[in-house]
């Protein structure tokens, strides 16, 4: 089964070399535009691993992550899937069992932004991340078991400034 997967990857990789394609290794990135031979690459990009094993494929517009990233684990199972317009998106990262692990939008081709939600393997909540427009972290926000907020931190300029513990119920300490 390796040997066909491995026979698929390969002819997938040949067809799409032949398409503008490169692996990701070759890319630079300055000032959230992503260049290939000092020219804004649009095409496909493969992100190949130390392994050598195929993980991912990303679509690029104008130095710009545009269109469908999919990535996969070590056995061919989608891991992530994630839509980019013009460098902005949506990431939705999963558990081997298929529930989302977390998701959250990205602007300047990869720089988390707004609300990012992370999960248990069951599907529970876990916790809350927001993120500003320029990269920082500012606040976390943790879940207990019942889904209510345990923690809150407070960031400013990413440096964690307060703590807010709350009770069982969500009422704060």
């Amino acid at each position: 089964m390796k040997l066909v997967i491995s026979i698929i990857i390969l002819q997938f990789c040949i067809v799409a070399f032949a398409q503008n394609a490169i692996t990701s290794d070759k890319l630079t990135l300055n000032d959230g535009v992503y260049s290939y031979s000092n020219s804004l690459f649009t095409g496909k990009a493969y992100i190949i691993g130390k392994s050598g094993v195929f993980i991912a494929e990303e679509s690029y517009k104008n130095g710009a992550l545009h269109g469908k990233r999919i990535c996969f684990d070590s056995k061919g199972k989608v891991i992530s899937k994630e839509k980019f317009k013009k460098g902005k998106g949506k990431v939705k990262v999963f558990y081997p069992n298929g529930k989302i692990r977390y998701e959250g939008l990205v602007i300047n081709n990869n720089q988390r932004f707004g609300s990012w939600l992370f999960y248990h393997s069951n599907g529970r909540k876990k916790a809350e991340e927001l993120w500003g427009d320029n990269g920082e972290l500012i606040e976390e926000i943790f879940y207990n078991n019942n889904e209510t907020v345990d923690s809150k931190l407070i960031y400013k300029n990413s440096i964690l400034i307060k703590e807010i513990y709350f009770d069982k119920n969500g009422i704060e300490k």
